[in-house]
């Protein structure tokens, strides 16, 4: 008897399962990758308004009608760097 050579069936099913291995490890890495870029874009508001409040507050400070009452000097004894000053 010949022997057959072509497909069979064994080498399709195999075939198939390692074609849904690679579509499903794809499948992961694509959503992961547009999970991380959509979190990237919703970091972007906090910043944006974090530039609004600075700018506000530049604003502010840069009046010239701003006068200091009262200045207090809170002096750390264990550590002399982390030393306060407070204006009002």
């Amino acid at each position: 008897m010949k022997t057959q050579r072509g497909i069979t069936l064994i080498s399709v099913v195999i075939y198939v399962i390692g074609m849904s291995l690679i579509v499903g490890i794809m499948a992961v890495i694509t959503t992961n990758f547009y999970k991380n870029v959509n979190d990237n874009i919703k970091t972007l508001n906090p910043i944006t308004e974090y530039t609004k409040f600075n700018s506000y507050f530049t604003s502010e400070v840069n009046t010239s009608n701003i006068k200091v009452i009262e200045c207090n000097n809170n002096i750390n004894q264990d550590n002399p760097e982390r030393s306060k000053l407070y204006c009002v």
